[in-house]
Order: structure tokens, then sequence, then C-alpha cells
């Protein structure tokens, strides 16, 4: 039986036995067990061109292209990359994938840093470049109205949300969307608008029910839509809820909540009649 104790760190030449498991071969060497035997035999690292169906059949400076199967070094930073499905930008579906350590982005399909592009994990719309939101934990962008969508990577759309395939007008207000219109559409009485999303016809327009500003001592005394700001006196008014990114003490001040971001604390969610539609 073979233990790691049984061979020296990277002097195992071409041919020597090794340990699967460790790292026992030499420079440009690979331990692999064709046979799944427990030891197993130092081989030529694969290279450029040789074949794969994951980037672990490759030296750890190549990618595996999903395309032709084949050990790539990948593009470069900053050079072109492209998805399998350029409007549904999946991670893992690339046709032109990108070195080792760097991601195709999402928006500019040029290869990035994977901490500042396109494609890149999130919990809120604030971690992602802009130009993109939080979709299902990852960075990508918001379709229009009329385009095809799905729940991921595309999820919510630009002023409306996603029915049935395509993106469709209308208005979430926190987790429910209303189908119809918005923000700004015409109108010419409050049945036109989204009276239960919190927007009213206003001089024949669909506008958000305006927050009043009355005094409060509990967010229970404030309307939909605002939440009560108590001074150092006790006194307190109600205000509106603070959009996401905005910094924030509490949960009660945002539409979703109030977390640390990069070290402060900000809002996520999104109100009323908001672009970013995430319901």
């Amino acid at each position: 039986m073979a233990t790691s104790g049984r061979f020296k760190f990277g002097e195992q030449q071409l041919g020597e036995a090794c340990d699967p498991s460790g790292f026992e071969c030499g420079p440009g060497l690979t331990c692999t067990n064709p046979n799944y035997d427990i030891e197993g035999v130092c081989v030529p690292e694969p290279a450029a061109g040789d074949q794969c169906l994951t980037d672990g059949a490759c030296a750890p400076n190549l990618v595996c292209d999903w395309s032709s199967g084949t050990c790539v070094t990948g593009a470069a930073y900053g050079a072109p990359c492209s998805y399998a499905e350029p409007s549904n930008p999946v991670m893992g579906t690339e046709k032109v994938r990108c070195q080792v350590g760097l991601v195709c982005d999402t928006v500019t399909f040029e290869c990035a840093d994977p901490d500042c592009a396109g494609g890149s994990s999130c919990t809120v719309d604030a971690q992602c470049p802009v130009g993109t939101a939080c979709l299902a934990s990852v960075c990508g962008v918001l379709a229009q109205i009329g385009q095809p969508c799905t729940d991921l990577p595309l999820g919510p759309c630009v002023g409306g949300f996603c029915s049935n395939g395509t993106c469709v007008s209308g208005v979430c207000s926190g987790d429910t969307c209303f189908d119809g219109a918005g923000v700004g559409a015409v109108c010419s009485v409050d049945a036109d608008c989204q009276p239960a999303a919190g927007l009213l016809c206003n001089a024949g327009s669909c506008t958000l029910v305006p927050v009043t500003s009355a005094s409060c001592s509990s967010d229970q005394d404030c309307a939909a839509g605002s939440y009560c700001s108590l001074s150092g006196d006790g006194s307190g008014g109600c205000v509106p809820k603070k959009p996401a990114g905005a910094l924030c003490d509490s949960y009660d001040e945002c539409w979703g909540g109030c977390e640390v971001i990069f070290g402060q604390q900000r809002c996520f969610g999104s109100g009323p009649g908001d672009p970013m539609c995430h319901g």
C-alpha cells in the first residue's frame, strides 16, 4: 500500500511511483492512476491540445475548452470571450474561455477579474458592476421589456417582470408583481394604475402614493413605504424608505433590509415602481 511518506515531495521522476492524492512528482509531471490503484505513476502534465472533459484534466495553467474538448491557455485579460447563448450567459457554458484566474464578463464579454466582473457572485446590487444587478446571487444584466427572460441568470426585468419566459410591463411591490401600467403610464382614474402596488392616477399619469411626514413614535404610525425616523429627544416623523445601496442603521429604513456591504451598512430590496424589479 502506498503512503505519502514513501515519496519525497516533488522528486519522483517520469514513470516512478507516486501517491495520487499527493504532490510527489517533479516539475512538469502529475500523478495518475488510470487503473484506480492505490499507487499511481508520474506522467507528463496534460499539454495544450490534449483531450479533456474538465479543467482538472489539464495542467494548472490551462483550462478545458468546452467546444473542442481540449486543453487551452484561454484568452488573456481584456481579450474577447463568449458564451454558447449570449442572451443567457451562464458561467460554465463559455465558447471562448479565459485564462486561469479570469472570468468572461457577462456585460462586456471580455476576460476580467472575477471580483469586479459581471457574473461574479453577489448578495445585493451594490456589490455588482455598474450596469448589472444581483440576480440569483450572480451579477447579471436585467432584461428589457419584450426580451426573453428566465429565472437564471436574467431573472428580473427593467421596468417589469418575467412572465411565461418574456419580460412584461408592470410594477413590483415587495414580493408581488402586478401586470399592467407602471410609474409614468397614462391614466384617467386610479383603476388604470396599480393601487395595490401603491400607484394612483395623478394629473393623467400613474405615480407613487406620496408618503406623508406625519409625526410618529413607531413604524406602525406611518403609511406603507415609509418608516418612523426618531430624533434624540424621542420625537419622530414618517419619512420615505431608502433605496437599495443607501446607508442605513436598521432594517425598517429599507424596502428589503439593511446589511453590511464592504464595511458599511446599506439597504437592499426594491420599492413599488423601482425599475430594478426583484419580485
